[in-house]
């Protein structure tokens, strides 16, 4: 049995734990992810938005 199923957790937000400016962390690490592509292989990496 794993450690999830011993506690009843089911790969969701553990109980008390609420998301926090997801959008954030999500833009940051994705332009983390971005630098370091950029740097690895030299190729420049532009970050911006689509909007409809």
């Amino acid at each position: 049995m794993t450690k999830d199923r011993q506690h009843g957790n089911r790969g969701g937000i553990p109980p008390g734990l609420k998301p926090v400016r997801t959008r954030i962390i999500i833009e940051t690490e994705l332009a983390r992810m971005a630098d370091g592509i950029g740097s690895t292989t030299s190729v420049p990496v532009i970050l911006g938005s689509v909007r409809d």
